[in-house]
């Protein structure tokens, strides 16, 4: 007779959640990657950067800030209902904002804290930083804001870009899971104080 071989089947393991998932996936336990992205937008003006998100992700939500009103900034779009429908948006003069109301705005419209937010995107104002004009730039001479009247808009624009980049840098001092980003047009504002400050 043949002698018995002792043999052994592998050793088996206890289900784990991945594979309750792969089984049933209305089985996975809800998770925080389940909640919406959140996306926020200061000086949002026509909300390139959360139309963008919005349109990709039809979860999405999202904060847009902005001087002008809900309608300046949004009626000629022409978004879709269920897009327009996820924009909380918020009037405000952006040289009022700082890192303390920013969060406040979050917690309020977003019912979230930055922390949770996906990004946080600028569009500061650049027309008086602008070099379209063949180096006769009506606000400024290089940087310097022009004399009188012919300068009070860059001085304004010098104003709220340097609240709104201190309220991003102390944004990313306090939170570093959102992606914060910057429009950067190809002009004289990349040189300024606020901008090179960060």
């Amino acid at each position: 007779p043949v002698p018995c071989i002792g043999t052994s089947l592998p050793a088996t393991r206890a289900p784990s959640a991945r594979d309750a998932a792969a089984a049933d996936p209305a089985a996975t336990p809800a998770t925080q990657s389940s909640a919406p992205a959140l996306h926020a937008e200061i000086c949002c003006g026509r909300i390139s950067h959360l139309r963008s998100k919005l349109l990709r992700d039809p979860t999405a939500i999202g904060l847009a800030i902005d001087v002008l009103s809900e309608s300046e900034c949004l009626d000629a779009l022409d978004l879709p209902k269920d897009v327009r429908d996820r924009i909380r948006f918020v009037q405000l003069n952006c040289t009022h904002l700082d890192y303390k109301r920013f969060k406040q705005l979050v917690r309020q419209h977003l019912h979230a804290s930055p922390e949770q937010l996906s990004t946080v995107h600028a569009s500061p104002p650049c027309t008086t930083y602008s070099d379209a004009h063949h180096g006769h730039n009506p606000h400024r001479i290089r940087l310097v804001p022009r004399a009188g009247k012919d300068g009070d808009l860059a001085r304004a624009h010098d104003k709220l870009n340097e609240v709104v980049l201190d309220t991003l840098r102390q944004l990313s001092r306090h939170v570093h899971t959102p992606v914060i980003s910057v429009e950067n047009p190809h002009n004289l504002w990349r040189y300024s104080k606020p901008v090179m400050c960060l």
